[in-house]
Parts: C-alpha cells; sequence; structure tokens
C-alpha cells in the first residue's frame, strides 16, 4: 500500500516536474520586501518615467572589429541586415512582441529623419528669407534716405521754392523798377533757380520735376495776382503768405488730377509740418522723417522672430543716431558708412545667429551686389551649410523638398544618406549621444540594443536570444574579423538556464553513478546500491513539482536550488537509507528474524534518521526566515529533505518488509562485517580517547587562523563574476573593457523636485534645472563614474540650458528633446542616470551606492527645490540584497541553532552534548571557509560568492549534524545499555564508523559532483560542502567527537531528570 501510494504521488508530480527550470529565477532581486530603497525608488521611477529606464536593453548585440574600424561598409550593412531580419522576425510571428532596435545606423537614420523634418522648414524660410534679409540691411537704411529726399524734395517745392522767389523780388525791388518789372524779374531768377535745381540735384525725378514748375507757374499766378495792391507791395512778406496760402490748394489738387500720389503725401506731410521757419533744419527734417521711419520699423518688426527684434532695433538704432550725430545731409560714403558702423555694433553685441547673418548678407553681399539674386543664393547656401556643419549640397536637396515634406520624401533622402555616407564624413552633424553611447572610444566595437515590450510594457526576451544569436552569426560569418556576442539581461538569463540543463546533465548522472559505486562497495550488492538513488529520485521527482508551484504561484525562486536540492537530497536521503539498511543488515547479522530485523531497524536508525532530518529541515528550513526571495527560496531545499526522510521511515522499511536480504543481491545472505573496517575504526576510537587532549588543542590551534581567515574574507555580489562561462559573460567583459561594464544597467535616480520644472509659458524653469545640475555635479564626482545623464547633461557634458531655448540649430532641438525625456509625467520630477566603468555588481560599483544613497538622503538640505532622492536600479537592488542577507544572516544562524539544540536536547536527554555537536560543526564550516576562500580567491582569482558561507553553514549544521547524530545517538543506547562513556564510544565507532565514513564519502561525491559544472558559484558550493561533509565525517565525527565526548565523561549525558533518556554504567 505505502509502494502503491507513493508511486502514484509520483505520477501525479511527472507532469509539472520537468517545467521547474522554467518556472525558477535566474537573478538575483530585492523582491519579497516591499520597503527596501531599491525598491521603493524603483516604484517611483516607474511610475514617473515609465519604467523603461529600469528594464534598460534587455539584449545587447557587442561587435568589435579586430583589424578595423567598426564603421566598414561590411559591417554596416551585416548591421543593416541583422536589423530588418529581426524585425521580420516579428512580422513573421517569431517574435511575439513588438521589438526596438537601436543601432547606430538606425539612431543615424532616426536622428537624420527628424535633422530634415526639423531643418526643412528652417532652410526654406531662410532660402526666402535670404532674399528679405538684404534688403533689411541695406534696403531700410536706403529707404529711410530716400525719405529724408522726398521730405527735402517736397520742402524744396512747397517752401524753398516760394522763399527764392520771394528773396529775388525783394532783391529786385531794390533797382527801382516797376512793380510789374520787378514781378516779371523775379520770375525769371525763380526760373532760372529752378533749372539750375533740376540740373545739380540728383534725388529730384521726373515728377518731381514737372511739380516743380507746375507749383512755380501757381505760386506766380498767385504772386501776380497781389501787383496791385500797395499794402502787399509794402509788406512783401504778406504778400508771400497769402500767395502760398492761395497758390497750394490749387497746386495740391492738379498733383492729385495727375496722380502722383507719393509725391502728394511728402508734399502734404511736409506742407503740415513745416514752415518757412524750419523747413531748412536738417535735424528737423531727421526727426520729422524718424516717425515716418518708425512705421516703416514697425512693418520689419512684425516680421522677424521675437528673439531678434532686439538686434534689429540695436541695428537701425545705431545708423539713425549716427544719421542724426551729422550736421547736414551725408553723402554715399558717408551714408554707407553708418551702415557699416551699425552693422559692426550689432555684430559685436548679438549672438548666434545673427553675427553670422550680418557677416553673411552684409559685409559679404555688400552694397553693390545687394540685389544680385544669384550671390544671395550662394551665399545663403554657403551660411546654412557653414551654420549647421552640412554639405551645401544636402543644404540644396533639403530645400528642394520644400516647405512642408511629406514623410516618404524624407524616409527616402534619411536612408540614401545613411546608405551612401559612412559615419567619419557624414554630411550632416552627428549628436554627440549617438557615438557616445554606441561606438567606444577606439571607434573598433558598437553595441546594437534590442528591447520587447507587449501593450508598452516591458517584456523578457529570453525565449528570443537564440533566434538572435542564429541571425547574427549568420550575418558576420563571412566576417571573421568580427568578434560578435549576443549579451544582456535576457541572453545572461538565457544561458544560465542553458548552463543549469547541461550542468544536470553532468551532476546527475555523475553523482548518481558514484552513489551507486560507493553504495556498492559498501553493502557489496547491486540492488542495495540502486535502492537508495532510485527512492529518493521518486522524492526529487515530487519536490520539484513542488518548487514548480512555488516559484509560480507563491514567490520567486533562485535557479542554484533546483542543482543544490539535487545534491543534498541524493545526499541526505542516500545517508538515511544507508541508515535503514545498516540497521537493519547490523540486526540480521545478530540473529534476528527479517521482521524484527526490520523493526529494530525502525526502532532505532529511524529514531536517528528522524532526528537527522529533523535538523537538516532546521538548517533549511530556517532559511525562510529571510527577508529576500532569493534566500529564502533556498529554504525550499527542505521539500526534498522532508520526502527523503519520509521515503527512509516509509518506502524503504516497506521494501525490506518485501524483500528482505534479496535487497543485498548478489551477496548470498548477510555477512559479517569486513575485520579491517572494524580495526581502523577501533584504533581511530582507542587513539582520540588516548591522545583527547592533544585532539582538542590542535583543533584549537587549526581554527584560530581559520576563522581568522572566515572572518577577513570579503564576500563578493559579482553576478557576472558567478555566471558560468558563456556568451553572454565573455560579451558583458569586452564591453566592460570597451564601452564600461556599467552600460549593461546603469542606476537610476529620481529627484522629486520642488515644483514643476517648466514654467506657465512653457519655457524650462532654470532654479529648478540649477538643482538638477547641482545635484547631477555632486554624483557625478563619486569614483568610477564613466557617464552621467540628466536633464542638463543630456550627452554626458553640462549643456548652456539657460539660453538652449534660444538657440536655432537642430542639435539644440534634439538635445531639448532629451532633456524632456528626463522629466517626469508631472512635471515635478527629473532622472539622472549613472553609468559606471565597472559592472554593476563590482565590490566598487555595489559600495558606491552608499554614497550616492548618503548625497540622495542630504540632498534637501544641499537643495532645497529637490525634496527627495531615490535611488534604484540593479546596483541599487544588490546593494540591498547585502545589507538585508548580512543583515538575517546572524539572525538565521541563531535560530537554526537554537532549534537545532532543543531537538538535540530532547533526543540525546543531554544539556552538554548538542552544544558539543554545534561547536564541532562550527570548527568544521570554519576550516572549510577558509580552505575554500584559499582555492578561489589566491588559486582561480574568484572572490567567494556572498551566498557561500550562509548556505553552507545551514546545510552543514544540518547534513553534517546527520553523522554527529547517528554516532551521539548510538553511543547514548549503549550507554544506555550499560557501557561506560569509553566502551560505548569504541563500540559504536566499531557500529557506525563505516556507515559515517560511506556516508560522508557518498554525500561529498554528490557535492563534489558540482565541481564538474561550469557555475563558478555551484564549483563554490561543491567544493566548500565536499570539504566540509568530508572533514566532518572523516576527522570529526572519527576522532574530534570520540576525543571530546571522552574528556566529557559523564557530562555528555547531564540533563535535568525531566531531560534524562537513560543512566549509563558508573565510570
Amino acid at each position: 500500500m505505502i509502494v502503491v501510494a507513493w508511486i502514484l504521488a509520483l505520477l501525479a508530480a511527472l507532469p509539472l516536474a520537468p517545467m521547474v527550470t522554467k518556472a525558477v529565477n535566474y537573478n538575483i532581486d530585492a523582491s519579497g520586501v516591499n520597503d527596501l530603497p531599491s525598491e521603493v525608488a524603483q516604484r517611483y521611477i516607474n511610475e514617473n518615467f515609465g519604467g523603461s529606464t529600469a528594464q534598460g536593453s534587455s539584449t545587447i548585440i557587442l561587435l568589435k572589429n579586430t583589424d578595423g574600424s567598426i564603421f566598414e561598409d561590411s559591417i554596416k550593412y551585416s548591421i543593416e541586415n541583422m536589423t530588418e531580419r529581426i524585425q521580420k522576425a516579428k512580422t513573421d510571428g517569431k517574435i511575439n512582441a513588438n521589438v526596438t532596435i537601436t543601432s547606430l545606423y538606425s539612431s543615424i537614420y532616426l536622428y537624420t529623419q527628424v535633422y530634415i523634418d526639423q531643418i526643412g522648414p528652417l532652410y526654406s524660410a531662410a532660402d526666402n528669407y535670404s532674399v528679405a534679409l538684404p534688403l533689411m540691411l541695406f534696403e531700410v537704411p536706403l529707404l529711410y534716405w530716400d525719405s529724408f529726399n522726398n521730405t527735402e524734395d517736397a520742402l524744396l517745392i512747397v517752401y524753398d521754392l516760394p522763399q527764392h522767389y520771394y528773396d529775388n523780388w525783394l532783391a529786385e525791388n531794390q533797382t527801382g523798377r516797376t512793380i510789374t518789372q520787378i514781378d516779371s524779374y523775379a520770375y525769371n531768377d525763380t526760373r532760372l533757380w529752378v533749372q539750375d535745381v533740376i540740373s545739380h540735384r540728383t534725388s529730384l525725378n521726373s515728377t518731381e520735376e514737372e511739380l516743380l514748375w507746375l507749383y512755380l507757374d501757381d505760386f506766380t499766378n498767385a504772386w501776380n495776382s497781389t501787383s496791385a495792391d500797395p499794402l502787399f507791395n509794402l509788406h512783401p512778406a504778406d504778400r508771400l503768405e497769402e500767395a502760398m496760402e492761395s497758390s497750394y490748394p490749387l497746386f495740391r489738387d492738379q498733383v492729385m488730377q495727375r496722380l502722383h500720389i507719393i509725391s502728394l503725401i511728402y508734399i502734404e506731410l511736409a506742407h503740415a509740418n513745416f514752415s518757412l521757419n524750419d523747413y531748412q533744419d536738417f535735424h528737423r527734417i531727421s526727426q520729422y522723417n524718424e516717425v515716418a521711419f518708425d512705421s516703416m520699423l514697425e512693418i520689419v518688426l512684425d516680421q522677424v522672430p521675437t528673439e531678434i527684434k532686439d538686434d534689429v532695433l540695436l541695428y537701425y538704432g545705431t545708423f539713425y543716431n549716427l544719421w542724426n550725430g551729422s550736421a547736414s545731409a551725408p553723402s554715399v560714403t558717408q551714408f554707407r558708412s553708418y551702415g557699416d558702423q551699425a552693422a559692426n555694433v550689432t555684430s559685436d553685441a548679438a549672438g548666434s545667429p545673427v553675427k553670422e547673418l550680418i557677416d553673411v548678407f552684409y559685409f559679404q553681399l555688400g552694397w553693390e551686389r545687394r540685389l544680385d539674386l544669384a550671390t544671395i543664393r550662394s551665399l545663403t547656401l554657403t551660411f546654412l551649410s557653414n551654420y549647421t556643419s552640412t554639405q551645401p549640397w544636402l543644404v540644396q536637396e533639403i530645400i528642394d523638398l520644400g516647405d512642408n515634406p511629406n514623410s516618404t520624401e524624407v524616409d527616402a533622402l534619411a536612408a540614401k544618406l545613411v546608405q551612401n555616407s559612412t559615419v567619419d564624413e557624414y554630411p550632416l552633424p552627428m549628436l554627440p549621444l549617438i557615438p557616445l553611447m554606441l561606438v567606444d572610444d577606439g571607434n573598433d566595437s558598437t553595441i546594437i540594443m534590442i528591447g520587447y515590450s507587449v501593450d508598452g510594457k516591458y517584456t523578457s526576451g529570453t525565449g528570443y536570444v537564440s533566434l538572435i544569436r542564429q541571425i547574427v552569426g549568420e550575418e558576420l560569418s563571412a566576417q571573421p574579423n568580427v568578434e560578435h556576442y549576443v549579451t544582456g539581461l535576457d541572453p545572461m538569463t538565457y544561458d544560465q538556464e542553458a548552463a543549469l540543463s547541461k550542468d544536470l546533465e553532468i551532476v546527475d548522472p555523475v553523482a548518481i553513478i558514484l552513489i551507486l559505486i560507493l553504495i556498492g562497495l559498501f553493502f557489496n550488492s547491486l540492488l542495495a546500491a540502486a535502492l537508495p538513488p532510485s527512492v529518493i529520485g521518486m522524492g526529487l521527482g515530487i519536490s520539484f513539482a513542488a518548487v514548480y508551484l512555488i516559484a509560480t504561484y507563491v514567490f520567486s525562486v533562485n535557479f542554484l536550488v533546483i542543482t543544490l536540492m539535487i545534491t543534498a537530497s541524493l545526499g541526505a536521503g542516500c545517508d538515511y537509507c544507508i541508515f535503514m539498511l545498516s540497521r537493519y543488515r547490523e540486526e540480521r547479522r545478530a540473529g534476528k528474524e527479517k521482521d524484527e530485523a526490520v523493526q529494530e531497524a525502525v526502532t532505532w536508525a529511524g529514531e536517528t534518521v528522524a532526528t537527522s532530518g529533523a535538523t537538516v529541515m532546521i538548517g533549511f528550513g530556517s532559511l525562510f526566515l529571510a527577508s529576500l526571495d532569493t534566500i529564502k527560496s533556498f529554504g525550499t531545499m527542505v521539500i526534498g529533505i522532508v520526502l527523503a526522510l519520509m521515503i527512509s521511515l516509509t518506502l524503504v522499511p516497506a521494501l525490506l518488509h518485501i524483500f528482505g536480504d534479496k535487497l543485498f543481491w548478489p551477496s548470498k545472505g548477510i555477512k559479517p562485517q569486513s575485520q579491517l573496517g572494524q580495526r581502523y575504526f577501533k584504533h581511530a576510537a582507542h587513539n582520540s580517547i588516548k591522545h583527547a587532549k592533544v585532539l582538542l588543542v590542535a583543533a584549537i590551534v587549526i581554527s584560530i587562523p581559520a576563522v581568522y581567515v572566515m572572518a577577513t574574507t570579503p564576500t563578493s555580489f559579482d553576478l557576472i563574476e558567478s555566471m558560468p562561462d558563456s556568451e553572454s559573460k565573455s560579451g558583458i567583459e569586452t564591453m566592460e573593457a570597451t564601452f564600461g561594464g556599467g552600460m549593461i544597467q546603469p542606476t537610476s535616480i529620481g529627484l522629486q523636485m520642488s515644483g514643476s520644472l517648466y514654467n506657465a509659458d512653457g519655457s524650462w524653469n532654470i532654479t529648478m534645472l540649477n538643482a538638477v545640475e547641482a545635484m547631477s555635479k555632486r554624483l557625478g564626482n563619486i569614483s568610477g563614474v564613466s557617464m552621467l545623464l540628466s536633464a542638463t547633461r543630456p550627452y554626458g557634458q553640462t549643456v548652456d540650458y539657460a539660453n538652449l531655448s534660444h538657440e536655432y540649430t537642430v542639435q539644440a532641438a534634439a538635445c531639448l528633446a532629451v532633456m524632456q525625456r528626463m522629466v517626469g509625467e508631472g512635471n515635478d520630477s527629473a532622472l539622472v542616470l549613472i553609468v559606471f566603468q565597472e559592472d554593476p555588481f563590482t565590490a566598487h560599483t555595489i559600495d558606491s551606492i552608499k554614497e550616492i544613497r548618503s548625497i540622495a538622503n542630504t540632498v534637501n538640505d544641499q537643495q532645497p527645490d529637490i525634496t527627495a532622492a531615490y535611488v534604484g536600479g540593479g546596483t541599487a537592488t544588490i546593494y540591498d540584497v547585502a545589507t538585508t542577507t548580512t543583515s538575517d544572516f546572524l539572525n538565521i544562524i541563531a535560530i537554526a541553532m537554537l532549534l537545532i539544540y532543543i531537538v538535540l536536547l530532547l533526543v540525546l536527554g543531554s544539556v552538554l552534548n548538542p552544544l558539543r555537536s554545534l561547536l564541532t560543526i562550527l570548527l568544521s564550516i570554519s576550516w572549510t571557509v577558509a580552505i575554500t576562500a584559499i582555492v578561489f580567491e589566491m588559486w582561480m582569482g574568484m572572490h567567494l560568492n556572498f551566498l557561500v558561507p550562509l548556505i553552507l553553514i545551514v546545510v552543514c549544521l544540518g547534513l553534517g549534524m546527520d553523522y554527529d547524530v547517528l554516532l551521539s545517538t548510538r553511543i547514548r543506547e549503549e550507554v544506555h545499555k550499560g557501557m561506560t562513556t569509553n566502551e560505548a564510544i569504541e563500540h559504536s565507532m566499531l557500529q557506525t564508523g563505516g556507515i559515517i565514513t560511506a556516508c560522508g564519502v557518498i554525500m561529498a561525491s554528490a557535492f563534489g559532483s558540482l565541481l564538474l559544472t561550469g557555475n563558478p558559484m555551484l564549483m563554490q558550493f561543491g567544493m566548500a560542502l565536499m570539504i566540509a561533509i568530508v572533514l566532518d565525517a572523516v576527522v570529526v565525527r572519527t576522532y574530534l567527537v570520540p576525543a571530546i565526548m571522552s574528556l566529557m565523561g559523564k557530562w555528555n549525558w547531564w540533563a535535568p531528570k525531566r531531560l534524562q533518556r537513560g543512566g549509563q554504567k558508573k565510570e
């Protein structure tokens, strides 16, 4: 019935057991504790920045050209083909997620698209504006001069002509001629003056000449009409005023009839705003003309961007001041010098691009070529090319796309540029972030980053690693000079999983074969050798199913649990089976019948097995007290021990009851124990008792340096160093040497600001940015920081963020776009990303988190505009894992030792003997850690993983106690039967020494099989546990325990009467 029940349990577990390797976690994280700083920080970052920064790129393709530049065309085409094939895999359904691929050339392509989209309208506007710009620089001042001249010409007609007529009349009036003669001579003199003015005044146009003659006639008629009035002749000034007043309306009507509108405007304004007293005042004319000029200036200012209006006003203001500073109207040379001086003053005061525009469209173009459209076009292309660092031919092509180019044309041009251009000679300026992030300093390596998402949320790409590696390998198969690695978080997980499967293929058969050989030699039987691993294998199948359910529905289980569960369950379970089989065989040798032998085995060996199992379960189970799921998951190994214990106490006795001595086939009957083994253990027990003090002193002396080494050896949290050799690990190591290992997982810092990073008008809040920059500066000074990105350092270097919004370049626009991505959704948080030179899990990098958090915790004292700072990312997580594990370590060990002590106290009925058991276990552990540290650190150059001491102690407290319990309970049994302590020790060593040694070698072999794996962490576990078990079984239990128990004598069994389990013979 028992056998059937176990078979049914195994059948129920079989569907789930094989899936356990897919359910376990191949990373170490801080899950299980929601209030850890890194978890709090990551939630804050996810909420404010979408979590993209936390995950980063899950897959990284690293390419390294060992014989040239990474920019070679062949490599470029391979990268483009990889990108196309990976995207096609999404279309073909081979990848069931959205794929984001960021390579050097995809980044350049996307940047080129943005560049053309943004610069195209600017180019087109500049092309149009380049015609208007010379007009602003040359024609507007010329219009002022023309306006001044037109005003002077109007004043010449309206006021100067009557004044000259009047002056001529006064002169003729002195001759004594008659009034009629004087009027006639004055008219003729004025006609001569008009002719002279026309011939010498070049500013007069034909219309003005016509109007000058017209007004002469109108004024003369009005003058002559008053010749008969003696009062006017006696007062010629009044006659002049009368003539002007009566002639002007007629003259104005005649001008209007001739449709000389412009001239009429100037004449009307001149007539209304001047008089005979001030029409020749140069400054009065200039002041009047400025009013008209200001009206034109308003029109001009409406056409220019707000940011350069001050420059425009400075230019025109300087020009006017120079004009107004002279005493008379300037000559052409003087006039042009005013423009030169105004241009120089404005250029000196202005920033970019006004300074460059003045240089090109004023000084290079010049007064003589200001209307030459061909020259203007050539200068425009040159200016745009120089100012935007773009080839002239590309400037022209972008201009030809028009003001609003469609996406098809933009994409085609961008593709053409990427296809036909090299990175070194790209025809448009490159953003510094592209080569900085994707190409190493030597230009021989580049990375391609791949991320996966579903419904906008990050998803693992572990299942696509094999496909990516296939594509990369095929595309680079013809380029042996290009080393390639597919690495990153997903490939690391994939390689860990593959390595685990490979390790299991090695560990399982090797461990089982060794167990079969060793048990076969011990029992001299094939069936007895096959029984323990077979029945314990059943338990492992059920255990795997249980672990699968826990990993899927309860909490994360670390992948190392699977391998350790196999070796621990096989080792402990086979030990338990051997205890039962050995005691059965011993009872049969004593002449007892089969069923009685089974009963005795269950009674005495069963107690030992149950006690041993209880201590192991306490050891493993104590790990459930850990705060982190990663550590807690190792506690699930207790499932394997529980099942091994149950099988040993139920299934093995059932099989013994059914098959009896047949289980020891091909041995014929139960042979007596080897005399050789008995002599060895008899001498070992005798000598241990004889030289007990020497052995104890020697153990203490050996332990002193061992404890020192154990206490001073630093443990490592470097997950990458602990990985097995694989493509992803090699890729990370290569990337660390070229880019800095921190690229794989930057440290994210979320800054909570006291207000918005934007002002109400949408501009940057410089006060907040100053606070971000101050924080960035402090963080950037931390040792080991390779690069820091923030809202003020979008490319890793501080930008002129206060003036960036006023720069009219695509680089500035792209810079602003990166800055905006570093601002959280509510606009009141900012993100800082730190990339370390070393990989995220080295001791130096992890230690940096302490300094970063120190800065973060005091940020509000230094920068009141930052109310809080949250430090997240993989390195921060490992730092919390380290501190939490260190904090949990002593508690777990203390509780495990206390519970084990209580169990041993109850089983052995002794207060002191359990203490001795624990102390001897701790001695073994100290020796083991010291040996393991020396082997791995000094010989293999590998740091001791932080999990090794913790797991080693709890495993040894449990499994190592098996042999102590077996020996102690047997000694107690013999003492209970009346032997003295020393007699009981010698007798028990004869009966159990072989079993303990055999079981120790079997368990050590099981753990030793881990040394055959390629996983450094498993190798450390394997060596440490193998050494610990060998030391405990072969040295401590064989020599040290008998020596100490001999010295303790009756005190081995001292306890309050209620706890005592039997007396002893008086010694």
